[in-house]
């Protein structure tokens, strides 16, 4: 029940941060007008077959239909909680940061860094690490 407060808040703060920062979100491709995906930006256009697109929050914004296929993330769940309890954090119940969590997809390193900055500036954000996905030997199993 807490996380489901948790969320509603974290969505709410991820619009404005999104807003911001020029970041692009994940929406689904079920539209009765294709002309909508023409919307997206080149740079990350998503994958028609596999559903969704990214769309600039600016456009969600402005655009009801839109907002209905937005794809939040889910709370993470029961099971998968335990899960990274035992296999990541021994066990420790307190080092779970991400029950309630959200995504942003940015089309330039510029865009990702302003948001970065918005994230830093906003006095209720405490930042708790940052993973740099794009590495190269960044190494997926570990989560």
């Amino acid at each position: 029940a807490q996380a489901s407060i948790a969320d509603v808040f974290l969505r709410a703060n991820v619009r404005e941060w999104a807003l911001a920062s020029r970041a692009l979100v994940k929406a689904s491709t079920g539209v009765r007008d294709p002309l909508q995906l023409t919307r997206t930006t080149s740079a990350a256009s998503g994958d028609s077959q596999s559903g969704y697109t990214f769309v600039p929050w600016r456009d969600v914004c402005n655009d009801a239909e839109l907002r209905r296929r937005v794809h939040w993330a889910s709370i993470k769940t029961y099971r998968r909680a335990v899960e990274k309890v035992y296999r990541c954090y021994d066990c420790e119940v307190a080092r779970i940061l991400d029950v309630c969590r959200q995504a942003l997809y940015f089309a330039s390193m510029q865009d990702l860094l302003s948001c970065f900055e918005t994230l830093s500036a906003d006095p209720d954000v405490r930042l708790c690490r940052v993973f740099n996905r794009l590495r190269p030997d960044f190494d997926s199993t570990e989560s």
